[in-house]
């Protein structure tokens, strides 16, 4: 749960919890640092995986300008490919493939995207 010396200071005062940036280098503030990014950006793109993953690695003002300028309506496996940066596509695309590994591991039988991902505007 990699977090940016920045971004961790900005979530950490969200939380009214303090902070250094040693701290990013503790397990469990970090996780919990990590988590609570990741639930505000569900929470921006109104609990879209995609969009939330590839801002988590790129940053959401970069998904906001991507959603902007695809100026075409596409499905989500076309519009993860159009992510101009290699790594974030490949985060993406690997998260939302570990995620069902982990849950058929767990026994549920876990589809790739939710409905909601699969009909969204991208």
């Amino acid at each position: 749960m990699q977090v940016m010396p920045a971004t961790g200071k900005q979530v950490a005062a969200s939380l009214g919890r303090p902070h250094t940036r040693a701290d990013l280098y503790e397990v469990e503030h970090n996780v919990l640092l990590g988590s609570a990014y990741y639930r505000q950006l569900l929470d921006r793109f109104d609990g879209n995986r995609i969009f939330a993953l590839a801002a988590y690695n790129a940053g959401p003002h970069r998904v906001d300008r991507w959603r902007r300028t695809s100026g075409e309506t596409l499905p989500v496996d076309a519009w993860i490919e159009t992510i101009p940066f290699k790594e974030t596509r490949n985060y993406v695309k690997n998260v939302l493939s570990y995620n069902v590994v982990f849950q058929y591991l767990l026994g549920d039988t876990h589809a790739l995207l939710t409905e909601a991902e699969k009909s969204a505007v991208y």
